[in-house]
Formats: C-alpha cells, sequence, structure tokens
C-alpha cells in the first residue's frame, strides 16, 4: 500500500486489530528501559520520524517522505497503557498460571484484553467486565478465537467483584475504581490501577508493595494518593499494620514507592520477592494521559503517547490492509 503524498487514516478498529501481528510490549519495552524514550521524535527506516496530536488525532509523518498517518490519539494511548500493563505483568506477577481479571471502561477493557491476551503467556482464565454496561460487542471474533487457541477461559460479567473472584492479576482501566466494589485484594494479587481517580483506601490499606511506571513522573503527579505519602516528609504508617511483616515492605511499613517498572525490567530492583505479597502498579502515565486528553503535542510516557508505537501500528496496519486512503484535499498540516 504505498501512500506517497496521500494521507493513510486508521480507525480505532483498525488500531485494534493491528496488534495481532504488532508486538507492541516489546516496542513498548525498548522505549521503558531507555532505547527511545518517545519524546514526538525518532528515527525509522525512513529518517526522522514525529507524531503530532491535533483535534484528537495523532498525525504521524517520517522525514523524506510525504506520507502521512493519522491515528486516533485514544486508541495509541490505550495501546500504549495496555503495554505497559502487560510489563507489570511479566514483571510483578506471583508465580503459577495467571488468571486475569480486565475491569473498566469498554474501549479500555477491549484494549487491555487485546495485548495481554496474545502477549502474556500461561493465562488459564481471564475475566473482562464493564461495570453496568451491554457487552453483547466487547471481545472481537478474532480475540475469542486466539484465546481458544491458548485454552485461556474467557468469562465475561457485569459483576467486579465476581470479575476480581479468583484473580491473581487485577487490572483496572478506564473507569475510575472508586465507582465500584473491588473488595479486598488476595494474597499474591498483583492490582494494576491505570485510571486518573483513586482506588479504595481498603485497597491500598491490604497492598505491601507499589511501584510505579516510571519514576520521573512523581512530581507531576502530587495529586495521586500514593504519589502524596510517598513525597511526604514524614510517612505515616498504615493504620492496619500490626504484628510482624518483612522489613521489605516499604509500601506497608513507610508508605514508600518501591521503583519504578525501569528499575525493575533493568534489574535495577528485584521486584517481587514474595509470592504472597500483594503489589500495586500504579501507571502514572496513564492518569496523565486522560487529564491531557485531546490537547497538545504527545511527548514522551507522561502523553501516552509513542513516535514509535504510531510508527509500528501504521506499519502492522499496512502489511494487514488496514485503514483508508484520503485525497490530498483532506490531508492535514504538519508544521515542523
Amino acid at each position: 500500500m504505498r501512500m506517497s503524498g496521500s494521507v493513510h487514516r486508521l480507525s480505532d478498529r483498525d488500531v485494534c486489530r493491528a496488534l495481532e501481528s504488532l508486538d507492541a510490549v516489546e516496542l513498548v519495552a525498548r522505549e521503558l528501559i531507555g532505547a527511545d524514550l518517545g519524546t514526538g521524535v525518532g528515527t525509522g527506516a525512513g529518517g526522522l520520524r514525529r507524531t503530532k496530536n491535533v483535534d484528537g488525532d495523532t498525525i504521524l509523518h517520517e522525514a523524506g517522505t510525504d506520507a502521512l498517518c493519522v491515528l486516533p490519539t485514544e486508541s495509541v494511548r490505550r495501546v500504549r497503557t495496555a503495554a505497559v500493563t502487560a510489563l507489570a505483568v511479566r514483571a510483578l506477577q506471583a508465580p503459577g498460571v495467571l488468571t486475569a481479571a480486565l475491569i473498566g471502561s469498554a474501549a479500555a477493557v477491549r484494549m487491555q484484553l487485546a495485548v495481554i491476551g496474545r502477549r502474556v503467556r500461561d493465562i488459564g482464565h481471564v475475566a473482562v467486565c464493564v461495570p453496568r454496561a451491554d457487552q453483547a460487542s466487547l471481545v472481537e471474533p478474532s480475540m475469542r478465537a486466539a484465546l481458544e487457541r491458548s485454552g485461556t477461559v474467557l468469562t465475561e460479567t457485569t459483576d467486579p467483584r465476581r470479575a476480581a473472584s479468583g484473580a491473581n492479576v487485577l487490572v483496572v482501566a478506564g473507569v475510575a475504581a472508586d465507582r465500584f466494589e473491588l473488595g479486598r485484594p488476595r494474597q499474591g494479587q498483583l492490582v494494576v490501577h491505570a485510571t486518573d481517580g483513586e482506588l479504595p483506601d481498603a485497597v491500598l490499606d491490604a497492598v505491601d508493595q507499589v511501584y510505579v511506571d516510571d519514576l520521573a513522573l512523581l512530581a507531576g503527579n502530587r495529586d495521586r494518593k500514593v504519589v502524596r505519602a510517598h513525597l511526604d516528609d514524614a510517612p505515616v504508617r498504615s493504620a492496619s499494620y500490626e504484628g510482624w511483616h518483612r522489613h521489605d515492605h516499604r509500601w506497608r511499613t513507610q508508605r514508600r514507592i518501591e521503583a519504578g517498572l525501569r528499575q525493575v525490567l533493568t534489574a535495577q530492583h528485584p521486584g517481587r520477592t514474595h509470592g504472597d505479597d500483594i503489589l500495586l502498579v500504579e501507571l502514572l502515565g496513564a492518569a496523565a494521559a486522560n487529564r491531557k486528553s485531546g490537547s497538545g503535542i504527545g511527548t514522551g510516557i507522561s502523553s501516552g503517547i509513542s513516535t514509535g508505537l504510531a510508527a509500528g501500528l501504521r506499519q502492522a496496519a499496512i502489511e494487514q490492509g488496514l485503514g483508508t486512503q484520503q485525497t490530498s484535499k483532506s490531508r492535514p498540516k504538519f508544521e515542523q
């Protein structure tokens, strides 16, 4: 599909289908550890790449060509959030067969499933839950087929407590968790929080260790409970703290964040050290992206816009014949 002088436009569904062949997790992992921080400028096979966020769309341009690709910004952000979630699951889940619960908005849950269902191994069961919503079209047929081939059992429900019951990985994305009842985390559970809301105090008080996607985002997220507690000069121990606890439980004992995912992925931090610990990963980048949605130029982790990821989605879409071509009359301007 040649695009010289034309515009290649991808829809939300095109982006989701592109994930069938694109390993977004590997791509985002390279960015997260510093190979390419996705600052809006990157280098690809065709030369310098740039992305710009305009009116809810991400425009990708490769220098030296006339080709532009337009992707829905929120879809790109959801892909990145799902990829970072998958990295957290790979790095911090307890040993054994994975049972996952994905709870949140339909768009967020669909993207989480599209990434985690294909890029995280040994998933025995996955429950998807959009509270108080019709889930008739939540799971794409191709995704159902992929789960069946891998032997993963799929459950759909509108009850968050039912979805979370028995799960050793709980993901909340797109809808603030304080809008529904999650219950108390079980021993060994990994909770990944990817909304701009807050988790219930009952969940935070049960957690042993807290991680974030990027320590560099702490200063810009002082309004978040976990960040505020971490930056407090006089941290207070959890109200539920009593009896003997492991000294390395910095959240439970001191209200301190352990590390960022980059430190875990590069072995600067050991990550999970006890199988029965309850771990929380706060995706501050997802929260920041939600707050800034629809404005400005996408830069770096905090915006959820990745030049490399946008380029990867474009290439996967071309290979699968996805998207539509538009004439030069409808071509958006890309000012340097």
